[in-house]
């Protein structure tokens, strides 16, 4: 008879062990997760190959979309929940009554981190006066940080609008403007070939090209957000330990142009945390000079704060 009731009792342990394993099905929070194939999504597809979503309680689908544009439209079809944003694609959103939240700062905790760099052609050595930027974008907003930092004051530089990277990248290399912003690795790709770096966003001294995790209003609560960042960042962790393991993954998964592959790996060494007032104030400012919101924005109204 006791030996009955101690196998009933460790059943009993058991399955009280089970039902307190973290990530269980039934617990399991199911999210539509949309990227771009760019060094922003690199945690997400760590963390998906290693099945760290569904270790910390989340069923993520992610969807691969070909632009950020794409993902846009996707998000205002309702067919993502948790995407890769920049601040300056949020801020309109938001001003334009979109329900995001800004569910923490993804890449650029460090400088160094998501590099934009502006690169001249090939043999130019003079100041630039056409840059080639996209207009209304984070890039942009990145031109607006580096133009005075090389002493180029309104009037002295046009900024021509040119949105395609690959289209910027060809139109610095064959010097048709003087400068593109570029981002990483494309910068990278240009400096292979023979241009010069001007000036980069990390010689600027703070962070000034970050990304953020947006999460649909309604789902945004502290308890997904909190899984979310432990998910994403143990598989930094498991990156930043071992980047050379996950090559095979980020040359199939991330754009890495064919001449930088087996040779470029990206530059992660910051955290996911929560996206910092100071960037968000750099930001809204000027989104609110260019006139591309409509009223200042509001960092409590905007940015989940879970790092107390």
């Amino acid at each position: 008879m006791r030996r009955v009731a101690l196998a009933g009792l460790a059943i009993l342990l058991v399955l009280i062990a089970l039902l307190l394993l973290p990530g269980r099905e039934e617990e399991q929070q199911a999210i539509r997760v949309g990227v771009v194939p760019t060094l922003d999504a690199l945690p997400f597809f760590i963390a998906e190959a290693e099945g760290l979503f569904e270790k910390h309680g989340i069923k993520a689908n992610v969807t691969v979309y070909a632009s950020a544009r794409d993902m846009d439209v996707a998000f205002q079809a309702g067919l993502v929940d948790v995407g890769i944003y920049d601040m300056i694609r949020i801020g309109i959103s938001v001003d334009k009554g979109a329900n995001i939240k800004v569910a923490g700062l993804l890449l650029g905790e460090l400088p160094e981190d998501g590099i934009f760099a502006m690169v001249a052609p090939p043999g130019f050595a003079g100041k630039p006066r056409t840059i080639a930027i996209s207009k209304n974008t984070i890039v942009e907003f990145v031109s607006s940080q580096l133009i005075p930092a090389i002493g180029l004051r309104p009037g002295e530089f046009e900024l021509v609008d040119v949105p395609p990277i690959t289209t910027r990248f060809e139109m610095v290399m064959g010097g048709k403007v003087d400068a593109a912003i570029l981002p990483d690795p494309w910068w990278r790709l240009a400096v292979e070939r023979g241009a010069r770096v001007i000036i980069d966003d990390s010689m600027l001294g703070r962070p000034i090209t970050v990304t953020v995790i947006g999460v649909r209003g309604e789902l945004a609560t502290p308890e997904l957000v909190a899984k979310l960042r432990r998910a994403l960042n143990e598989a930094l962790e498991l990156y930043k330990r071992n980047p050379q393991k996950y090559r095979e993954l980020i040359e199939k998964k991330i754009y890495v142009p064919e001449e930088l592959k087996g040779k470029w790996l990206p530059s992660w060494k910051g955290s996911i945390k929560d996206y910092p007032r100071d960037n968000f104030e750099l930001v809204s400012a000027w989104l609110l000079e260019k006139g591309l919101v409509s009223k200042p924005l509001k960092y409590e109204e905007v940015v989940m704060v879970l790092d107390k």
